[in-house]
């Protein structure tokens, strides 16, 4: 494993703080934030081992970053789909670019599948989605 994050590996059951909910939430938060997905599923997964859940309001934190990280994909897949057209210019139908929608697919179909575990999701938070 490159990243073994588990914020209380280190402690023993009797000295263990209770550490709240956020805190898991905020580490996860800028692990996505900075594209370390490796970094935010071990967070998750130690924040999970510990007994706690993600609240309402960072489940929506870390979907608006799935979002952005699907439009920044998708971005890339269109630099790609671009490239390709300059160096075959023959394989794109009608000269309109085309690209191949892989991660911001993946990216976007998991903010979406999250968003539905949102009781009365806000405007707000529908619209990158």
């Amino acid at each position: 494993e490159r990243y073994s994050i588990d914020v209380l590996s280190n402690l023993s059951k009797s000295s263990i703080p209770m550490i709240e909910e956020e805190i898991y939430s905020a580490a996860i938060t800028s692990s996505l934030r900075h594209d370390q997905l490796g970094v935010a599923d071990q967070v998750l997964l130690s924040m999970k081992k510990n007994g706690l859940n993600l609240n309402q309001n960072s489940l929506k934190e870390i979907i608006l970053e799935y979002c952005r990280m699907a439009i920044d994909s998708s971005k890339e897949e269109f630099k790609i789909a671009r490239l390709m057209k300059r160096q075959e210019p023959d394989i794109s139908v009608h000269g309109i670019v085309e690209p191949i929608y892989i991660t911001s697919l993946a990216r976007a179909k998991a903010a979406m599948t999250m968003l539905k575990g949102i009781e009365e999701p806000s405007p707000g938070l529908l619209s990158p989605v």
